[in-house]
């Protein structure tokens, strides 16, 4: 019988040891962002919520989120989009995602983001972002709002598919009762209204509720001032 020697022994085991020591690599990027998204609650769910929050406490996320490990790309994202809401510059902002991209190229909110970001100032670079999304997430949720508004301004230079999309989506708005607060951000935009008067054009009795609807909550509004 030969006998292993004990160099080549000790090598062998080194070797069964390389697996778990890269997957255990792989994992500390995670968990260090984890800590930061953790230290950073309940401002990111909010934002996925696309509930609104007083600046500070956007100002204070994007500051705790800017300590996650900077190749992660989910928390580079959480990190621009509340560092957009706290006001800092659009350029910074739009860094920031496209770091975050690099790294999550499959984030939907992330490309969402992203288009909205340059929408008005680069309607070429906002109708391929906003087409990304589209073609990774079409049904997605959550960013319904972002994507009506940023459709609503590139109406003009979007594909016939993009269209169908967003008249879809903005029906949505509309449906979900959780998703309606996104309707009157909508309607400041530029097309904004017509996007939404052509969500509906086929279903007048439901363009009437949604104004009634507008009308009540201004009148609300209004007695809140």
């Amino acid at each position: 019988m030969r006998v292993v020697r004990p160099l080549s022994l000790w090598l062998f085991r080194l070797l069964l040891l390389v697996p778990a020591a890269l997957l255990l690599l792989a994992a500390v990027p995670r968990f260090q962002a984890g800590l930061a998204v953790d230290a950073a609650f309940p401002v990111p769910a909010y934002l996925v919520m696309n509930a609104e929050l007083p600046v500070d406490s956007y100002r204070t996320a994007a500051d705790t989120l800017a300590k996650a490990n900077p190749q992660d790309g989910r928390s580079l994202i959480e990190r621009a989009e509340a560092a957009a809401r706290a006001g800092t510059a659009p350029q910074t902002v739009e860094n920031m995602l496209s770091d975050g991209l690099a790294r999550s190229p499959a984030s939907v909110r992330g490309w969402s983001l992203l288009a909205e970001q340059v929408a008005s100032q680069d309607r070429t670079r906002g109708v391929a972002y906003l087409s990304q999304s589209y073609l990774l997430g079409p049904y997605e949720y959550f960013v319904a709002g972002k994507r009506s508004r940023t459709a609503a301004i590139l109406w003009n230079d979007l594909s016939p598919k993009a269209h169908e999309i967003a008249v879809r989506q903005a029906k949505l708005l509309w449906s979900e009762v959780l998703l309606r607060s996104e309707i009157a951000p909508m309607l400041r935009v530029e097309g904004g209204t017509a996007l939404m008067t052509l969500a509906f054009k086929d279903d007048p009795e439901e363009m009437r509720a949604l104004n009634r609807w507008l009308a009540t909550e201004r009148r609300r509004a209004a007695a809140k001032d």
